[in-house]
């Protein structure tokens, strides 16, 4: 993918010689350089300096810094004219001669900072951009406070230095702060907003929301037209962007239609050898390589290749996507050797040192650079080796090693979670083929250390993000920071937290929205955000203990898993990919490995079998149930044989998928009784996580730490209209508190239903804690508030939460668990405090859940959420296991309360029996499918249990 990036804020000089025939010298300068006259810019320039008095005076004479000033814009101009190296040693005399300024009298190293930023990035040198742009922000807001277009032009460099790298949320982020200080400074009619605009289009190209780019991309070509006219470069820049996102539609004539606009322009306006130019020339070569003409294509490629060597030798990442363009087209001529040769150059142009155009080498890891083309063209070469079946398998398993690498590398560089679950998105086709060249090396030699790489690869596609977010928690607490800090970093987090909800929450307002307010909040967050990034990087650099174990990055392995399984335990691990169907399966003393194929109409039998539960379709089950029985498991029965526990970790639309419900033989004629079916239930106790790495993270303990309370607390807002505040605790008859009813609410649109029998669940296992000489507490109708949970439920051992559920998969940090008064999305929260009734899955991510062992959400679709390639399901669940919860049961689909009262008073009664929470589970189960009137799947399969 390329795009053209709107040019660095550019800073006025403010050149203002002394009066004479040079005073009007500026204006002519800038009306040159406006008209692509770079070299009579340059000249004019130059000239002006040699009419400088050489004694510039005393050190803080004005003479002295407006040379320097003088001296910066004609950095500036070599930069237009691409002529980076002389730019940048010019630049080095202006910084020696503010080195020798007074500190007091140095106005212009911002803009020293600024340049030698812009410097850098046209060279390649993305980190020592970053760091001089960081440099000159931090002397602008030193001087200039927030609000000055200074301030807002160094945003818009960060913004560009994180779209580089494709950490596209973090340059929206800075893009849109940059905005919105133009916007109040300038006016909505100024050509820096078209910058702007250029460059938040381009993020939502690069994130593949095509409709919403040229959306931005039209609003700033209207705007540069109105403002600037027609022939005015910055046009062109519009033109090709608008260009590109025709052609990835497939609407190559159109696109290319605005390249030759485009181009007829570029060749009056700069040199033929000038890198916009070969930019041009990219585009309309991959829009031939698309259409599959690959004669013009070439042809265009190459003069772009020329460019690109002639300005930046053999190191830059343009060079990268370039080299990684010409090798596809390589690909669909079925011209392995010299795909791999532009590979190989490709790698070249991403890495720091390397130079070996042998194929058979490789860069090392320190080597690297964390950007977006380096990742592809590895992953190219890599699958272009395995391709040309020439022996090279252990090579192309090596370059798919060194891709995973860089995926760590760029996931640890990367500071927002949107921008880890994008990047892990692009890394899961990656390790989709490292998996079937692992596979295909492992039968052909039976080495044990291709099954290990097949394990390796299938857990690094699994939830990472989440697992460093678990190692973050536990390095924070074991990695000896002072507890001050913690409190610290938690107060920071827990604001930021609620101001994104609340920012989410006025968004997505069915009212009209509030402006003005969502622009103070994300003004708010963004501030937030930098002090956040800034504590978490002086921990990072001042506790390298917490560093160490917060960067941890292996996965699980056999011997690990082996370790931790008990010899009436199997762990059944899969891999969806594109083709095929990963099946790992681990004991204490065997290991099965088996690769299925997977056909297009999986998901689909997948989303029958769910679908027949729900709907209680008994022919349409049985046939599914038994089906994906003997596709999902009886690949491994061998291996589970006469085991009593199986360990699912599943992947992609398997999350969807209750295990205990599949058939593990069908009925011979069309059964009435569902009690008499062979379910899966009947013979296992079955436990599901995110991936083997993350259930190994859990603490040791079946049930808390040893000597924790034996203690239980459930909340059921019941939603009846009462206003009853009941607290129980075994009294039998409780006092309600008078009042008025309280009314019917709408959330998010859905009416709450009453669920009376909640109440009776919740009263009923407080009963059984009481019996036993326990604690159990119940927070029944107006007690049930989302305030007396938050403060009351992290004392407890147990925490049952028999509600409504909210899920929103567009938007999983919206999904929530309703409790008592639930406001709508339109009320208004302006403080921690001001609980609105919802919590929200951003919030739960905050909770202090480390003395819980077990939350039930005994809600409907408590655990389902938005399915994220490379990630699993972004639901609840999720924020219980950051906040410190390791067993939680929820439900994957709409429930009956009467049916879950009976399934979860069960469920105690086993617990409370000394029976582990899986096996727990599996009791209540049973003794559901025992009764006729409850043995239909949907009454007690889609309750699931994610732990131990």
């Amino acid at each position: 993918m390329t795009g053209i990036i709107s040019a660095f804020g550019q800073d006025q000089q403010g050149i203002s010689p002394e009066a004479g025939r040079f005073a009007e010298y500026p204006g002519l300068a800038d009306s040159l350089h406006g008209a692509g006259q770079f070299d009579s810019a340059l000249v004019l320039l130059e000239e002006m300096l040699l009419h400088m008095p050489r004694d510039y005076g005393a050190e803080d004479s004005v003479l002295f810094k407006k040379a320097l000033d003088l001296w910066l814009a004609i950095v500036q101009n070599l930069l237009y004219k691409a002529d980076y190296d002389k730019a940048y040693d010019h630049l080095q005399w202006a910084l020696d001669q503010n080195i020798r300024s007074p500190a007091s009298n140095r106005p212009i190293d911002d803009k020293c900072f600024h340049l030698i930023g812009n410097i850098y990035y046209y060279k390649g040198r993305i980190e020592d951009a970053l760091a001089n742009f960081n440099k000159a922000l931090e002397v602008r807001l030193a001087a200039y406070g927030q609000k000055h277009t200074a301030v807002a032009n160094s945003y818009h460099n960060l913004g560009v230095i994180y779209l580089a790298r494709g950490n596209y949320d973090k340059a929206l982020e800075f893009f849109n702060k940059a905005l919105y200080i133009r916007l109040e400074l300038l006016g909505q009619k100024h050509p820096d907003i078209t910058g702007s605009y250029n460059n938040i289009a381009l993020v939502h190209q690069y994130k593949g929301d095509n409709d919403q780019a040229l959306l931005y991309h039209q609003k700033s070509l209207d705007l540069k037209l109105e403002l600037l006219g027609a022939r005015h470069p910055s046009v062109m820049e519009s033109q090709i962007n608008i260009g590109n996102i025709y052609d990835e539609k497939g609407m190559h004539e159109s696109a290319r239609t605005y390249y030759q606009k485009a181009l007829n322009r570029q060749l009056e306006y700069y040199d033929k050898d000038h890198p916009n130019v070969g930019h041009l020339y990219l585009s309309i070569g991959t829009s031939y390589h698309r259409e599959g003409d690959n004669r013009q294509a070439l042809a265009y490629l190459r003069k772009s290749g020329k460019i690109f060597e002639h300005c930046y030798g053999d190191k830059h990442r343009h060079l990268t996507r370039l080299y990684n363009t010409f090798g596809q087209i390589r690909i669909k001529e079925n011209d392995y050797s010299r795909a791999l040769d532009n590979f190989q150059r490709a790698i070249i142009a991403g890495t720091k040192e390397f130079s070996d155009t042998a194929i058979t080498a490789n860069p090392s890891d320190n080597d690297l650079t964390s950007i977006p083309e380096l990742l592809a063209a590895l992953s190219h070469k890599a699958e272009s080796l395995a391709k040309k079946n020439s022996g090279q398998g252990d090579l192309a398993l090596d370059t798919y090693i060194l891709a995973a690498s860089l995926i760590a590398n760029m996931r640890q560089a990367y500071q927002t979670t949107g921008a880890k679950l994008d990047l892990g998105q692009e890394a899961r086709s990656v390790y989709d083929k490292a998996i079937t060249v692992a596979l295909q090396l492992y039968r052909l030699t039976a080495s044990e250390k291709y099954r290990r790489y097949a394990l390796e690869f299938a857990e690094k596609s699994k939830a990472m993000v989440m697992l460093e977010m678990i190692k973050d928690i536990k390095a924070r607490h074991f990695g000896e920071i002072p507890d001050s800090l913690l409190i610290f970093e938690k107060e920071i987090r827990t604001q930021l937290n609620h101001q994104e909800v609340a920012l989410l929450k006025e968004k997505n307002k069915k009212t009209p929205k509030d402006s003005l307010r969502i622009v103070q909040q994300e003004e708010e967050i963004f501030a937030l955000k930098r002090s956040y990034e800034k504590l978490i990087e002086d921990l990072e650099h001042h506790y390298p203990s917490y560093y160490a174990l917060k960067y941890q990055s292996e996965t699980a392995g056999f011997e690990q898993i082996q370790s931790k399984l008990g010899e009436d335990e199997a762990m059944i691990e899969y891999f969806t990919g594109d083709s095929q169907l990963l099946i790992i399966g681990i004991t204490k003393t065997d290991i099965l490995l088996r690769s299925l194929p997977k056909g297009g109409a999986f998901g689909e039998q997948v989303r029958q079998y769910v679908g027949a539960i729900k709907k209680a379709d008994p022919t349409k089950y049985i046939q599914q149930a038994n089906e994906l029985y003997q596709y999902l498991l009886e690949p491994v029965t061998e291996l589970i044989h006469h085991k009593k526990r199986l360990i699912i970790i599943p992947d992609g639309i398997l999350f969807y998928v209750p295990f205990e419900a599949l058939l593990t033989a069908s009925p011979a004629r069309y059964e009435k009784d569902y009690s008499r079916l062979a379910y899966l239930a009947k013979d296992f106790e079955v436990s599901y996580h995110y991936s083997a790495t993350l259930y190994l993270e859990q603490d040791p303990g079946p049930a808390g730490s040893p000597g924790s309370p034996v203690n239980f607390t459930g909340f059921a807002p019941v939603f009846d209209q009462s206003n009853e505040k009941i607290v129980y605790t075994g009294d039998t008859d409780p006092v309600a508190t008078a009042g008025a009813p309280v009314p019917a609410t709408l959330v998010h649109g859905k009416k709450l239903y009453p669920l009376p029998h909640s109440e009776t669940e919740v009263r009923s296992i407080v009963d059984q804690f009481i019996h036993r000489q326990y604690i159990g507490v119940g927070y029944l109708y107006q007690a049930a508030t989302e305030g007396n949970f938050k403060q009351e439920a992290p004392g407890y051992r147990y925490i049952q939460i028999a509600t409504h559920s909210i899920v929103d998969e567009e938007m999983p940090d919206l999904s929530g668990i309703v409790f008592a008064n639930p406001q709508t999305l339109s009320a208004a929260v302006d403080s921690p405090q001001n609980e609105d009734g919802i919590l929200y899955a951003g919030e739960i991510f905050n909770l202090d859940l480390n003395r819980t062992d077990l939350v039930v959400l005994s809600s409907c679709e408590s655990g389902i959420g938005k399915l994220v390639k490379g990630e699993g399901l972004m639901a609840m669940t999720r924020g219980f296991l950051y906040a410190g919860v390791d067993n939680i049961i929820y439900s994957l689909w709409k429930v009956d309360d009467r049916q879950t009262r009976k399934l979860m008073g069960y469920f105690y009664e086993n617990l409370l029996a000394d029976n582990n929470y899986a096996r727990s589970l599996q009791m209540a189960k049973l003794s559901m499918i025992r009764d006729p009137a409850t043995a239909l799947p949907r009454h007690w399969s889609g309750f699931v249990l994610m732990g131990k």
